[in-house]
C-alpha cells in the first residue's frame, strides 16, 4: 500500500491548499501510510476488506474505517490539520479497500 501516501499527500493539498510540514509528512511516512505491516493504515485497511468479504453494509464498513481512523490519529498523536481531516484519511483506505476487493473479485471469476 506505499502508493496510499501519494493519495494522502494529494487529498491533503487539495483540502488544505498547503503542502505537509516537516512534522505532518513524517508522521504520515512513518506512522501511518508505511508498508510495515503494523502500520495503522495497513491494519485498518485489512480490517475493512475483512469486513467487505463477508458481505456487511458497505456504510457500516466505511463508518468502522472513520472509527479507526480517528482512533489511531488520538493513539499516535498525529498533528492537528491532519487530524481534522481523519474522515478524507478514512475514504481513501476505504476506496483502496473496495479497489482491491473488486480485483479479487475478478482474478476469481477468471479462474472459475
Amino acid at each position: 500500500m506505499p502508493f496510499l501516501f501519494d493519495k494522502f499527500k494529494n487529498m491533503f493539498k487539495e483540502k488544505t491548499g498547503e503542502e505537509f510540514t516537516k512534522n505532518e509528512k513524517e508522521y504520515v511516512i512513518i506512522y501511518f501510510a508505511n508498508s510495515n505491516p503494523k502500520s495503522s493504515s495497513k491494519t485498518i485497511f485489512y480490517s475493512a476488506m475483512r469486513c467487505l468479504r463477508a458481505f456487511y453494509p458497505l456504510p457500516a464498513i466505511k463508518a468502522m474505517v472513520q472509527s479507526e481512523v480517528k482512533e489511531a490519529f488520538k493513539k499516535e498523536q498525529a498533528p492537528k490539520r491532519i487530524k481534522k481531516l481523519y474522515k478524507e484519511f478514512a475514504e481513501i483506505i476505504f476506496d483502496a479497500a473496495m479497489e482491491k476487493n473488486i480485483s479479487n473479485a475478478i482474478k476469481r471469476d477468471k479462474k472459475s
